[in-house]
């Protein structure tokens, strides 16, 4: 399990996530300068660490034997995936684990609001979905445990 959010594993036979922003990218600030009417340039003000956006891409896809197996395995894996996405939940643990994303042992969490999703079209009869994933960190600071 390399990824997951809230418990559901993104990386298996029917979900293939991957995250594609928000591991190495550092997070966005807020704060403005102050602009004196009639003087030259701005006076520089500080900045404050205010959010991390995160994005996971990827699919769900039906596995099995023919094709009702595959669109039932497509049906239920997107249904755990909707529900770990569920946007009234409060935020949830973002986890990813060695040796994803090049982490050398241990994981590292962050905890996520999912903010935006947006599923492709169901193709190959109901048997696959892409997925963009938009997570929000309002504590942009990823946990490192150790493993």
């Amino acid at each position: 399990m390399g990824l997951s959010y809230r418990s559901v594993d993104l990386q298996t036979d029917n979900i293939k996530m991957d995250l594609y922003r928000g591991y190495f990218e550092p997070p966005e600030v807020r704060g403005e300068d102050d602009v004196i009417p009639g003087a030259p340039g701005r006076d520089e003000m500080g900045r404050e660490v205010d959010r991390l956006l995160l994005r996971i891409e990827g699919y769900v896809i039906g596995t099995g034997a023919d094709e009702e197996e595959r669109q039932q395995s497509w049906h239920t894996s997107t249904m755990a995936l909707m529900a770990a996405l569920d946007r009234t939940l409060a935020s949830g643990a973002l986890v990813v684990s060695a040796p994803y994303l090049g982490l050398a042992s241990g994981t590292r969490t962050i905890t996520a609001r999912c903010v935006n999703m947006l599923g492709g079209p169901a193709e190959a009869c109901m048997t696959l979905q892409r997925w963009s994933i938009d997570l929000e960190a309002v504590e942009p600071i990823w946990d490192e445990e150790s493993s």
